[in-house]
């Protein structure tokens, strides 16, 4: 129903609700389904559209935006994402965040040593 709602009105049922939201969420389910290629286009657009002040939202899509590129085997991206996620978890004193992306990096084999993974791992270190 809200994907037909024409840009200016939003079904009343869902007045607490937005595309931003709902796109989080729809992208977060299919990461967690394993579905990286259809889950990053959704969390791009999330990324792109949270209002810039909910910034635990921000770093919480920014997790799961991660986690689709290491599932897809993109490593040094899943870890550059990361690093901006962590950044702002740590800003917003988010722990879930914080211990989701410990969670990531222990999914990225240990040999994994390049420049973003190592970016990663120091910003992991200064806790």
């Amino acid at each position: 129903a809200l994907a037909e709602a024409q840009p200016d009105e939003t079904p009343r049922w869902v007045a607490h609700f937005n595309r931003s939201h709902l796109a989080r969420w729809r992208g977060q389910c299919l990461v967690q389904l394993a579905r990286p290629a259809a889950a990053q286009p959704v969390l791009q657009e999330a990324v792109r559209s949270v209002d810039p002040s909910f910034v635990r939202a921000r770093a919480s899509t920014l997790v799961d935006l991660a986690t689709s590129f290491v599932q897809q085997g993109e490593i040094d991206e899943g870890c550059r994402v990361a690093t901006q996620a962590l950044t702002l978890a740590r800003n917003t004193r988010s722990a879930r965040c914080e211990q989701r992306i410990v969670v990531l990096r222990s999914q990225v084999q240990l040999g994994a040593d390049t420049p973003a993974v190592q970016q990663l791992d120091e910003q992991l270190r200064l806790a």
